[in-house]
C-alpha cells in the first residue's frame, strides 16, 4: 500500500524527506483509495479519507483534544486565602463562655453563654494565665483552651480568566477513576482524579439518565462527579448590558462573575439545603460587611442552633441571604448551608474587594426546580442565614 506524502524504504533503511509536493498532483486519497499518515491527515485533511488512521486523531485536534488547549485561566493570589484568624470548634453538646477577662474566666464570673450545637469561635491568639490556656477571640473574648478544638481551614481557590472560555469547565468534586466510555459499562481507568481537579468538557453523552462528560481522551465522568461553569457571554435578562454580574448556578453549585460579558472569575460554592433553599431570582449587592458573627435557630428545640464568629467577607443581595467566605465546612460543589452561598474564604474575598454595592446576582437553578421559600425573610434578620 502506499502511503501519500512519504516514501518508506524498508529493510532497515532511514526514512526519506517526505514528498509533500507531489502531493498537489495526486487525486484526493479518499479517491484514489490511498492511506494517509496521522501526520498529513491533518496537515490535509481534505486529501484524505475519513476513516482513515488519521481521521480519529483530526477528530480530537478539531475538538482541541490534540494538542491539549489550556484554559485562559490563571490562580488568584495565594495570599487571599489566608485566614485573619485561627479557628476552633466547640463541642456540640457544650455551652460556650465568653468572658470579658482573664480574671472572669479563671473564676466562671459574668460569663456570655451560648447554647450547644454548631459552634466555632474566632481566635487571634493562644495565651498561658497561672498554668491555665484561654483563647482569645477576635472580638477579645477570653474562652478556655479546653473547651474549643482549632480546626484547619482548606484553601481551595477558584480561576481568573482573561478570556471567555469556548467550552464548558469545571471541578471534580468528588474524587474518582475516570472511565473509556460513557456509562457504566465503560472500563474504570487507572488516572486518578482528586477532588478539585480542573476538567475541560469536550463530549457530552446521556446514558442511564445521566449525562456523562467527555474530559480527555477516551475518559469520561458523569455529572454527579463534577460542578460545571458554562460561559455565557449574554447577561441575564433583567442585568443591563455593560454591567458586571454574578451567576449562581445552584444545580452545578458554581458562581461565575462577568464584567461587561467577559468572564473574569469562577469558582464553586455551596449553597442551601431543603428546607433552607437558596432562592433562584435577580439581586443586586446591597449591603458588605468584612466580617461579622452569625447565628440562629429555627427548630422549637434549638437542636439546630448555630453561633460563628468572625464570618467574613460577606456581601449581602436576597434579604438575608449572603455570599460570604467559609471556614466551618469543606463542601464546595455540594448544598450545605442555612440558605447563604457559602465560598472559601480566598474565593470571598476576591468577590467582595471585586463587586460593588448594586452588583447583580443572578442565581438560577437550571434543573427548573423553584423551591418555596419556607417562611418569609425579613429584610435584615436577627438570625442570619449561613
Amino acid at each position: 500500500m502506499r502511503v501519500m506524502g512519504v516514501t518508506l524504504i524498508v529493510l532497515g533503511l532511514a526514512m526519506l524527506a517526505p514528498q509533500v509536493a507531489r502531493a498537489e498532483t495526486l487525486p484526493p486519497a479518499s479517491d484514489s483509495g490511498e492511506v494517509c499518515t496521522v501526520g498529513y491527515q491533518m496537515y490535509r485533511p481534505a486529501d484524505c479519507p475519513a476513516n482513515g488512521p488519521g481521521s480519529r486523531a483530526m477528530h480530537y485536534w478539531e475538538m482541541g483534544l490534540l494538542p491539549a488547549r489550556p484554559l485562559p485561566a490563571a490562580a488568584p493570589d495565594p495570599a487571599l486565602a489566608a485566614p485573619d484568624f485561627g479557628f476552633a470548634r466547640v463541642s456540640k453538646d457544650s455551652e460556650l463562655h465568653l468572658y470579658p477577662s482573664f480574671v472572669d474566666a479563671a473564676s466562671d464570673n459574668r460569663a456570655v453563654v451560648k447554647f450547644p450545637g454548631f459552634v466555632f469561635i474566632s481566635y487571634q491568639d493562644v495565651v498561658e494565665r497561672d498554668g491555665e490556656r484561654f483563647y482569645i477571640t477576635g472580638g477579645s473574648e477570653i474562652v478556655r483552651r479546653d473547651d474549643a478544638a482549632p480546626i484547619s481551614v482548606h484553601r481551595f481557590q477558584g480561576l481568573l480568566f482573561n478570556a471567555t472560555p469556548l467550552r464548558s469547565f469545571g471541578w471534580i468534586v468528588e474524587s474518582t477513576y475516570p472511565r473509556s466510555a460513557p456509562g457504566s459499562k465503560g472500563a474504570e481507568l487507572r488516572t486518578w482524579l482528586p477532588r478539585y481537579t480542573v476538567i475541560q468538557v469536550y463530549d457530552t453523552r446521556q446514558v442511564d439518565g445521566l449525562n456523562w462528560y467527555m474530559i480527555g481522551v477516551d475518559q469520561w465522568v458523569d455529572q454527579r462527579k463534577v460542578g460545571l461553569v458554562e460561559p455565557s457571554a449574554a447577561p441575564p435578562a433583567e442585568v443591563p448590558i455593560g454591567t458586571r454580574w454574578i451567576t449562581i448556578n445552584l444545580f452545578e453549585q458554581t458562581l461565575a462573575a462577568y464584567d461587561n460579558g467577559r468572564l473574569v472569575f469562577a469558582t464553586l460554592v455551596a449553597s442551601g439545603i431543603p428546607p433552607w433553599h437558596t432562592r433562584p431570582g435577580t439581586f443586586q449587592v446591597f449591603k458588605k460587611v468584612d466580617r461579622q458573627p452569625m447565628s440562629g435557630s429555627f427548630a422549637a428545640d434549638r437542636s439546630d442552633y448555630y453561633y460563628l464568629q468572625d464570618v467574613p467577607w460577606v456581601l449581602y443581595f436576597d434579604r438575608a441571604r449572603a455570599l460570604h467566605g467559609t471556614y466551618w465546612h469543606d463542601g464546595f460543589g455540594y448544598k450545605r448551608s442555612h440558605g447563604c452561598v457559602n465560598m472559601s474564604i480566598g474565593d470571598a474575598r476576591w468577590i467582595y474587594e471585586w463587586a460593588d454595592l448594586s452588583t447583580w446576582v443572578y442565581v438560577t437553578d437550571p434543573s427548573g426546580r423553584r423551591p418555596l421559600t419556607r417562611r418569609r425573610m425579613p429584610t435584615m434578620p436577627a438570625a442570619h442565614e449561613v
